[in-house]
């Protein structure tokens, strides 16, 4: 797949040689992914939300609205999004930010609903130490294909001794609960009074980290919080059923 024009990407290019995100051959330098591993891409299944995401969360109704994702998290797509965390490698950010809208932006919803498009944070240790939010990496992306505002300024990730991946799933829906938490300087104020959040994420795996994030956002004054990630990981076949009934 072929990006649209980036000449510093070209130029870039000169020097480092672009590499496909989920095998590391080298590709053209406006092209996302080798033609191999475009066809070998896990898309969701064509089954409504719920029956994903309604599944991971340890309670009877989510805090978020809606949230979609582009890939379950399995083979070259789980290796391209790792590369997007751990290499900060854009391909697989920018390649989602075009194809996700279309799922999106149905059911009467467009991109002129949504106000502010917001990332996961990240805590600043971590940050300072990788250098990148991966969650912040694919939001601006998305920020770019819709023409919607990017804000990255009004929750805070607390510094933790256990990242979130390594922890079972019930310790990241406790954990996560006092992980993140709005700035000082919004506590009590709502200035996001009457809008609507898309907020950004790399993984959904329990739902801990957006199902916060959008409890906080909510508590700001937002109405409504669409979730968009590039990957979820499959809930199991029996959970899936039963939230399709």
């Amino acid at each position: 797949m072929k990006r649209r024009p980036r000449y510093s990407d070209f130029l870039l290019d000169l020097f480092f040689p672009t590499r496909c995100p989920a095998c590391e051959r080298v590709i053209g330098w406006n092209e996302r992914f080798c033609a191999e591993c475009e066809g070998k891409l896990e898309y969701a299944e064509p089954v409504p939300w719920q029956a994903i995401f309604h599944a991971k969360i340890g309670s009877d109704e989510p805090e978020f609205d809606r949230a979609e994702a582009l890939f379950r998290y399995e083979g070259t797509a789980r290796k391209a999004v790792l590369s997007l965390k751990y290499r900060g490698s854009r391909a697989v950010a920018e390649y989602t930010a075009e194809r996700l809208p279309e799922k999106l932006f149905t059911d009467g919803l467009e991109p002129w609903d949504i106000d502010l498009v917001m990332p996961v944070p990240m805590n600043i240790f971590k940050r300072l130490r990788r250098g990148y939010n991966q969650a912040e990496l694919f939001a601006r992306e998305l920020s770019r294909e819709s023409g919607i505002r990017l804000e990255t300024g009004y929750i805070a990730h607390r510094r933790k001794k256990v990242e979130q991946h390594k922890l079972s799933w019930r310790e990241r829906l406790s954990s996560a609960k006092s992980t993140y938490c709005v700035r000082s300087k919004y506590a009590g104020k709502k200035p996001l009074a009457g809008k609507c959040v898309m907020l950004c994420d790399d993984i959904f795996t329990s739902g801990a980290t957006v199902n916060n994030c959008a409890r906080l956002i909510k508590e700001l004054g937002a109405v409504k919080v669409i979730v968009a990630v590039i990957c979820y990981t499959p809930p199991k076949k029996n959970d899936v059923q039963k939230n399709v009934q």
